[in-house]
C-alpha cells in the first residue's frame, strides 16, 4: 500500500541518497535551478551502473520555455535515443507550441523515439491554456505520464485541477503531483486528489566554499548558486517517504 514517490535528482550524489532511503523512481535531470535539463551522458551511464530503481531522464536542452528551434529538437531526439539505449527507464520531456498548447506532432516523434521507455510530460503541461484538452492530446499521442503541480505554483495550491485530472484520466494515463510537496502536506495532498504518486525533491542546500574567496566573480545568471548546491537531503526524503508509504 502506499503512494509511490518519485525523487528530483540533480546528480549522481542525489540519486544515491534516493535509493538509499527507499525512494520508488528518481527523475535525473541537471540544472535544477533552470527547472531541469538534460544531464550529461557519462553521468548516466554511471548511475545505470549503480542505481537499480528506475530512471527517468529529463530531455530538455536550455532553460525558457518549451517551444524548441528544429535543431534543438533534433538534438531532443537524440538524446532521447541514446539514453534509452544505454537503459533509461523513461524519457521526460515537454514541447509547446508558440500558443503554449500542446505540440503534437512533436510529442508523437518523442514517442516513436523512445520506443519501450516510459514518455513523461513533464511541467510544461502547467502553462498549457485548456489543461484538460491537454490531457485528452497526451492520451492521444501515447504518453504514458503527466507531471504536474495543477497548474499552481505547488501542488497543494492546485489540489483542485489535480483531482479533476486524475478523474478524466480514468486509468488512461498517470498523473504525477509534484512541486512543493513535503512531508508534512503529502497526506492532505493525496486525499483531495486521489493521487497514486508524487514528485519531490527533499533538497536542501550544501555548500561549496571554492569560490568564497573571490566573490566579485559569478558563474552564472541564478545569484545566489556560486556556492551553493541543492542535494537530496536524507532525512528530508525518508520522512516523505514514511508518510507516503503510511497512506492507506
Amino acid at each position: 500500500m502506499g503512494v509511490l514517490v518519485e525523487v528530483c535528482c540533480g546528480g549522481i550524489d542525489d540519486l544515491l541518497t534516493a535509493q538509499r532511503c527507499g525512494g520508488d523512481r528518481a527523475e535525473f535531470c541537471a540544472g535544477l535551478p533552470l527547472g531541469g535539463l538534460t544531464p550529461s551522458m557519462g553521468c548516466f551511464a554511471y548511475a545505470r551502473e549503480q542505481v537499480e530503481i528506475p530512471l527517468m531522464v529529463m530531455v530538455r536542452p536550455r532553460g525558457s520555455g518549451f517551444c524548441y528551434s528544429d535543431d534543438e529538437f533534433t538534438v531532443m531526439l537524440r538524446d532521447a535515443r541514446m539514453f534509452t539505449h544505454q537503459g533509461a527507464d523513461g524519457i521526460v520531456f515537454g514541447c509547446l507550441t508558440p500558443q503554449g498548447q500542446v505540440d503534437r506532432e512533436r510529442c508523437l516523434r518523442m514517442r516513436e523515439a523512445a520506443g519501450d521507455a516510459a514518455l513523461v510530460f513533464h511541467r510544461a503541461f502547467d502553462v498549457t491554456p485548456q489543461p484538460l484538452d491537454a490531457l485528452e492530446q497526451l492520451i492521444e499521442v501515447g504518453v504514458d505520464r503527466i507531471l504536474t503541480s495543477g497548474q499552481q505554483p505547488t501542488a497543494p495550491l492546485g489540489a483542485g485541477l489535480l483531482a479533476k485530472l486524475v478523474q478524466a484520466a480514468a486509468g488512461r494515463i498517470e498523473i504525477l503531483g509534484g512541486a512543493g510537496v513535503r512531508p508534512e502536506n503529502l497526506t492532505r495532498l493525496v486525499a483531495q486528489t486521489g493521487l497514486k504518486q508524487v514528485h519531490l525533491a527533499a533538497a536542501s542546500d550544501s555548500i561549496d566554499p571554492s569560490t568564497d574567496h573571490n566573490q566579485a566573480i559569478r558563474f552564472g545568471m541564478e545569484p545566489g548558486y556560486d556556492n551553493r548546491v541543492r542535494v537530496t537531503d536524507p532525512q528530508k526524503l525518508a520522512a516523505a517517504i514514511r508518510a507516503a508509504k503510511a497512506i492507506v
